[in-house]
């Protein structure tokens, strides 16, 4: 978008009404779905540049955040944040290993400087959702569906209203399923995908 004053790092696209995808040097995507009271901030990339003023550039509203799994290009930003929402089974200590700014900046390595990633201000709280929790953000809900495959507690995220289903890693050809914490093959393929259908 032409008017986001840029911080090197983040690129922003108007994808549907009030809700936009901040792009992190092509590595990451993160999702901010704004209602009339709230915004929800979906992943927070690898915690390169300053994500949180892209986002107060979008919204002048509270920000939620949450993670759709505990992995280091999806959580590097939350210190951003004083707290994020993240599901129950992806609070165990592989997943605190997986989600580190160690582990992103082995993720960047030579593409970045360490001076690429900002001091965050905030060691943030984790608060734990399950399945069927719902942000209301003020005339727009949105649906917590856990799908375990990537993460045990990897999620999809619905918006009924704009049918949007936001899915983080979950839905991506080239989706790694031999990382520590990932499920089998099975699990990933079928425990979840009804619910999701009949939900949407």
């Amino acid at each position: 978008m032409n008017n986001i004053k840029s911080d090197g790092f983040h690129t922003v696209e108007q994808i549907a009404p009030d809700t936009y995808r901040i792009d992190e040097c092509g590595a990451a995507n993160c999702y901010l779905a704004v209602g009339k009271e709230r915004a929800l901030l979906i992943d927070t990339g690898c915690g390169l540049g300053n994500l949180k003023n892209i986002v107060e550039q979008l919204t002048v509203l509270p920000v939620d955040v949450v993670l759709t799994h505990a992995h280091c290009d999806h959580a590097g930003g939350v210190g951003w944040y004083e707290q994020f929402f993240v599901h129950e089974a992806d609070r165990t200590f592989v997943y605190s290993i997986l989600s580190s700014r160690l582990a992103a900046r082995a993720i960047i390595g030579k593409n970045g400087k360490r001076s690429d990633f900002a001091k965050l201000p905030f060691r943030p709280k984790p608060v734990t959702i399950r399945n069927g929790h719902v942000f209301e953000l003020g005339g727009r809900r949105i649906t917590v569906v856990h799908t375990p495959g990537h993460t045990r507690g990897s999620i999809v995220l619905l918006d009924d209203n704009h049918k949007i289903m936001f899915t983080g890693d979950d839905i991506n050809p080239f989706l790694w399923m031999h990382l520590p914490g990932c499920t089998s093959l099975k699990e990933w393929w079928f425990d979840w995908r009804l619910d999701v259908v009949w939900m949407f």
